[in-house]
């Protein structure tokens, strides 16, 4: 979670600096608008630039104004471009897929979305319309938001994913998928679920492996309905042709998808998710475990591997066989990542939903008007497994608690849910995972608060993987800033990313990690 995250996730990640010679700290003024997701690292073997986007404060009749800049690995300015939209128009997403960059605008009054893709010297390479659905408004997809739908397929180009119905109606639900490449000579394509479908369907990105698109398609025969069931769609990647569309059938379980390890050069993949009983409802019943399967060029199952709470996590931690671990809740898993020597590694957070005060005092004075439980964000696990995907290590890794406020209802929520809507808005703790090229190492951040000894201020902490063992290590980020946001930088560092709301004025700086 972001300091002031309530109030500040709007105007989230900038990393675009005025000029100064050689120097590390940058500034910028007069910055109107921008957007969580509108910005990020340039990252090759490492991180070797850095992006942004946002609306200056110049005032164009019946128009907004833009930027884009692009700065080296030290800050130091290369490129930036000034372009037009019209009025109504915001930034929701941006992504890097190692060669461009791609911007997806929303514009409310036109109902629709603009994508733009630029070079890393800041040229425009090409621009498209689509039309924005009425449900892509209530999906999170807003300032506020960390629910992406904007996917960079390395060297090719992007996958955006929407929600198609007939506009104020909430019947024929269906999934709309657009691939945009970078390379003007390729052809772009979309591909949706069937028209006469007679379920609500709903598709989100799992990974990319040679040349077919791996996607989770959700269907549920009423829109609240939460007895769910998933489909793997493969997809041809040049073409837009479906390749298959199967469920991950299980004679024993219910199980339900959370990521995937995909091995870009040999057309496999890694399914990971979570495992239920056979009757369960996978997003209101509680799971009994991690489940890793592996899949062929056709979506067929070749391998299975089940790792259950009680009897494979219960040796590193004391787990109930529903998965709630003793005096912490649950773990929300951010990641899974896949090294060179076929190991797995799960970053997990734990979060437990709590009553609230503040909601319950508010609800006294005007019922049903807030929630009376908050969610409650802790420590991080790292769960290593090796090639056969059995657990061989949980590592702790301290952090401070944070209090998350949740909508009203929220108690009537599942555990699985209440990770969801963390997730989507901003909620957790952990902010980013960053591999090697060649797979060997990894850095994970995120975000703590010290309280220790009287001392009141935020920390970065770092887990990092390299030589085949994990090691931990904290930056102290003291700050006058309303709020502050960090990235990965270039070797060894991170970016950190400041901004003072009277003076409109951001400050970015670079901080040495330790280890």
């Amino acid at each position: 979670m972001y300091p002031n995250a309530s109030k500040i996730l709007f105007a989230g990640i900038l990393i675009l600096l005025a000029p100064r010679l050689g120097a590390q700290i940058q500034k910028l003024e007069n910055v109107l608008t921008a957007t969580l997701n509108g910005a990020g690292p340039i990252i090759s073997d490492a991180v070797n630039g850095y992006y942004a986007l946002y609306e200056i404060d110049e005032k164009s009749r019946g128009k907004s104004e833009f930027q884009l800049s692009v700065f080296d690995q030290n800050l130091s300015p290369l490129s930036s471009k000034k372009f037009i939209m019209n009025t109504g128009s915001s930034a929701l997403e941006a992504a890097f897929n190692g060669e461009c960059l791609m911007f997806k605008f929303k514009n409310s009054q036109e109902e629709k979305y603009t994508y733009k893709i630029f070079d890393k010297n800041a040229r425009l390479v090409r621009s498209s319309s689509k039309p924005a659905y009425f449900l892509d408004y209530m999906d999170g997809s807003s300032e506020q938001s960390e629910n992406l739908r904007l996917f960079p397929v390395s060297g090719r180009g992007f996958i955006d994913y929407s929600i198609k119905n007939k506009k104020g109606k909430m019947s024929e639900t269906r999934y709309v998928i657009n691939f945009f490449p970078h390379d003007s000579t390729a052809v772009s394509w979309q591909a949706s679920s069937p028209v006469n479908s007679e379920y609500y369907e709903s598709a989100d990105f799992l990974g990319v492996s040679g040349n077919t698109l791996l996607s989770l398609v959700t269907k549920r025969e009423g829109m609240m309905d939460k007895d769910l069931e998933e489909y793997i769609l493969g997809t041809n990647l040049k073409t837009g042709k479906k390749l298959f569309e199967r469920q991950l059938e299980d004679d024993e379980y219910v199980v339900s998808t959370l990521s995937v390890a995909a091995d870009e050069d040999n057309n496999t993949f890694t399914v990971i998710g979570l495992y239920f009983d056979a009757d369960a409802q996978s997003f209101k019943d509680k799971s009994l475990g991690l489940f890793a399967f592996s899949l062929d060029t056709n979506g067929q199952v070749t391998r299975r591997k089940y790792v259950s709470w009680e009897k494979d996590v219960a040796k590193f931690l004391p787990v109930s066989e529903k998965g709630k671990i003793k005096d912490v809740g649950y773990l929300y898993f951010h990641r899974f990542l896949k090294t060179a020597g076929g190991h797995y590694f799960g970053i997990g957070e734990e979060y437990h939903r709590a009553a609230s005060a503040m909601g319950i005092a508010a609800s006294i004075l005007s019922p049903g008007g807030a929630s009376v439980v908050k969610a409650v964000t802790g420590d991080l696990y790292v769960f290593e497994f090796d090639r056969d995907f059995n657990l061989s290590s949980v590592t702790k890794y301290d952090k401070a608690k944070s209090n998350v406020s949740l909508p009203a209802g929220s108690g009537m929520l599942s555990a699985r849910t209440v990770g969801l809507y963390l997730k989507n808005y901003g909620g957790f703790d952990y902010q980013f995972s960053q591999m090697s090229r060649d797979k060997t190492e990894f850095n994970s951040g995120y975000l703590d608060y010290d309280k220790s000894k009287g001392a009141r201020h935020w920390q970065f902490g770092s887990i990092n993987y390299g030589d085949g063992r994990l090691s931990g290590d904290k930056l102290k980020l003291d700050s006058e800033a309303d709020w502050f946001r960090v990235f990965p930088g270039k070797p060894g560092y991170v970016m950190v990313t400041e901004y003072y709301r009277k003076e409109k004025r951001m400050e970015f700086r670079m901080e040495k990690l330790n280890y």
